[in-house]
């Protein structure tokens, strides 16, 4: 018998086994850890890629028929088919409200010629001749259609509020005869989507375009608008927003206008008025502040004298005086890029800082001792004081990026109001009349409209002012009357100034290239006539101050480069202050000497 037949011999496996192995862990584990970070990044779209890397190593795991580790594989596939579908479902619905945003702004602009004045002011007056031409290329003149009751509708498939309405339309259209009724829904949409809208819903009444749009049309800011016209030609009504069917029929059955007819609004002014009383400025004081970010002014020392307020880089907030002089330096828990001064009857002054793209917005003492911080998650875009309940104490209204909304907080940073739906918010402004139904809140969204709040964050109105999009914009009362006046800019550079109503009162133009997370306004009564002024960047680069009327009181040249600049008041005196890489310079406003005039 041979010596090794009775020994017990171990086949080892083939040489590439334990590699093959490792190999198909490798190629499980890398499945399955794809398609948790596509499930993950599912909802910002790119986890479709890491979806598809998941699906194809969970695929070539599976067809080498390796039973180790199958089911990781498995979950793997499974997880990234999920993410795939997630990202798909996201990047489509992320693309249709993309589309709509487009089309709505498109559809806005696209009226030509749009001027401040609002469609209601045109009730009373005579309904200016237009020509439309429907789907199918017939003409529609509405001076032709004296002697009957018309209705023009205003509106888009991609409104909500619009395609809920048009049910109404055709059921006033089957009711009423089209001698005595006219329909007519006017859009600058697509024709094919048109087209295909009123097939699907058997809308009954014509659908038609026009170009060049005159007054009170042109001046339409958001849609539905709808026009009744009585059978004298005269408009009877204008209701802007969504109505239910026993309003419009009320409306289009109504009895002719009664009274004479009125005169169509004046439009405003298109450009600042020059001013009777030339005025120049004269500097008073410059004081650098290496790495200065943010300035304010207010009553820092609860008494009659208004401060300066200046923060650096380091930390350290300095309290000018208005003769220049640095009062104290008071450290600052961290280097702000805006601060603002609020009153606390318990706790004196408060100051407010954050950060641009910052997530909290910090309240501080007036020797830098924090009181409270609100905490955003998605970033804060703005924060301001306002009394908002008339009780001596400021409010703060924080504006929050992305699905952060528009909140409101106590003296004590407690929440009292939250408005969620508005999204994403730019700007923002509180305005604390003495009137308690003038107190209000202002507000610009990612829609580019300016919506107005009242005091418990109730939505009163949503402009879209001459129909563009804005991000920069403030609001104040500006005289002892509750006079309020918004001041906005447009995305095409354009400034206007409004009233709570929608009504433009002027407008002129800036420069585009300021962001709407630079200061691009100040107000204050700078000339001592008790009529606050509002201060802007000209498209020349001055720095411009024109009054509630639209005159321009005076301006300061070549301030294009300036950071941030304020008009500050007191009883010792008025002024503004600009700053500019460190710099901090005050200017009084004097008459122009005779032979300047």
């Amino acid at each position: 018998m041979n010596n090794h037949e009775n020994q017990n011999f171990t086949i080892p496996p083939p040489a590439n086994s334990a590699k093959s192995s490792h190999t198909g862990v490798g190629v499980a584990v890398t499945s399955l850890t794809l398609g948790v970070i596509s499930l993950f990044f599912s909802l910002f779209v790119f986890g479709v890629i890491f979806g598809l890397l998941g699906l194809i190593f969970g695929i070539v795991h599976l067809a080498r028929k390796m039973p180790l580790y199958k089911s990781m594989a498995v979950w793997g596939l499974i997880l990234s088919i999920l993410g795939i579908t997630a990202g798909v479902f996201f990047g489509a619905y992320y693309v249709i409200r993309v589309h709509q945003t487009l089309t709505a702004m498109k559809e806005l602009e696209a009226q030509k010629g749009i001027t401040g004045v609002q469609p209601e002011g045109y009730i009373g007056s005579a309904a200016p001749d237009i020509n439309l031409v429907d789907l199918e290329g017939n003409e529609i003149a509405v001076s032709n259609l004296k002697g009957k009751r018309v209705i023009l509708n205003f509106w888009a498939t991609w409104c909500p509020p619009c395609t809920k309405e048009t049910p109404h339309f055709i059921t006033l259209a089957d009711e009423i005869k089209s001698e005595n009724l006219v329909i007519i829904g006017i859009s600058s949409e697509n024709k094919v989507i048109l087209k295909k809208y009123i097939e699907k819903n058997g809308i009954n009444y014509p659908i038609a375009s026009a170009e060049k749009l005159p007054l009170p049309y042109a001046a339409i800011s958001s849609i539905p608008t709808t026009f009744f016209i009585d059978r004298k030609g005269i408009i009877q009504n204008v209701l802007v927003g969504y109505h239910d069917y026993e309003t419009l029929k009320e409306n289009a059955t109504a009895e002719d206008y009664q009274g004479q007819e009125k005169t169509a609004p004046a439009e405003p002014q298109k450009e600042l008025k020059e001013p009777k009383i030339k005025r120049v400025f004269k500097a008073q004081w410059n004081l650098n502040i290496p790495g200065a970010a943010a300035i304010c002014a207010g009553n820092w020392n609860s008494n009659s004298n208004q401060n300066i307020l200046a923060i650096d880089s380091n930390k350290m907030l300095h309290v000018i005086d208005i003769e220049g002089r640095i009062a104290k330096n008071i450290a600052m828990p961290a280097a702000f890029k805006r601060i603002e001064i609020g009153k606390n009857k318990q706790k004196g002054c408060m100051l407010l800082g954050y950060s641009n793209w910052s997530d909290k917005v910090t309240v501080v003492d007036c020797n830098g001792v924090i009181l409270w911080e609100f905490k955003a998650k998605d970033g804060v875009n703005g924060a301001h004081w306002g009394d908002l309940n008339g009780d001596n104490n400021d409010e703060m209204i924080v504006g929050m990026n992305g699905s952060g909304g528009l909140c409101a907080l106590s003296c004590d940073g407690k929440q009292m109001w939250k408005v969620s739906d508005i999204g994403n918010v730019w700007n923002q402004a509180v305005v604390a009349a003495s009137n308690p139904q003038n107190r209000l809140v202002f507000a610009t969204e990612a829609g580019g409209s300016i919506k107005i709040y009242d005091s418990s964050g109730k939505l009163i109105r949503s402009l879209r002012p001459m129909g563009k999009y804005f991000a920069q914009m403030t609001a104040a009362v500006l005289d002892c009357n509750d006079k309020i006046q918004v001041t906005a800019i447009g995305a095409d550079g354009d400034i206007i100034a409004l009233d709570p109503q929608g009504r433009v009162i002027w407008q002129t133009t800036t420069l585009k290239k300021r962001s709407w997370r630079t200061t691009n306004f100040a107000c204050g009564d700078i000339d001592g006539d008790g009529c606050k002024e509002w201060a802007f960047i000209g498209s020349n680069g001055d720095l411009i101050i024109a009054n509630c009327h639209g005159t321009k009181v005076a301006s300061l040249p070549a301030q294009n480069e300036i950071e941030n600049f304020l008009i500050y008041s007191s009883p010792a005196g008025a002024g503004l202050v600009t700053m500019a890489k460190g710099n901090i310079t005050s200017y009084s406003l004097i008459k122009a000497d005779n032979d300047k005039l």
